[in-house]
């Protein structure tokens, strides 16, 4: 990532400048074809930028990890020691379940994984959408305006 730091920032105030709203326009226009009600809407698409935006932060936290640890090797010694001590506390059975390699092996792909979850996520919305007696709604983008029948 070329600036890490643009995650910490954007979390700090609401974005309302001129970007911010290319981005609300462009992801409106992207969910057109969902034909949900606008506060349905509204809300796949904070759910889509909450989903990316978190991963961000889970790559930028990664990568800084590694960066202090010294090299992958350094920073798959420390993560090892520090997740058998949570298994050996005995108060995380799924962890202990799946185990240490499984857990460190899992961004291993990391855009495959990504994609994986963002699939999930749009299909799941996806078929809301067209569930019976879901909100179907016709619109249009010049006018701001959306009909709904329930």
């Amino acid at each position: 990532m070329a600036h890490p730091w643009l995650v910490a920032a954007s979390l700090q105030r609401p974005a309302i400048g001129p970007n911010a709203m290319r981005h609300f326009e462009q992801s409106m226009k992207a969910s057109e074809d969902l034909d949900l009600d606008l506060n349905t809407s509204l809300t796949f698409l904070n759910v889509v930028d909450s989903y990316v935006l978190g991963q961000v932060q889970l790559a930028v936290g990664l990568a800084e990890w590694r960066r202090l640890a010294g090299s992958d090797d350094g920073w798959r010694q420390t993560a090892t020691a520090h997740l058998q001590r949570l298994i050996d506390s005995g108060q995380f059975p799924y962890l202990a379940e799946f185990g240490v390699e499984w857990f460190l092996s899992v961004d291993e792909d990391a855009e495959a994984a990504f994609e994986a979850g963002l699939t999930g996520i749009t299909t799941r919305w996806a078929r809301m959408a067209r569930l019976p007696n879901s909100n179907v709604c016709s619109h249009t983008l010049t006018s701001a305006t959306r009909t709904c029948k329930s």
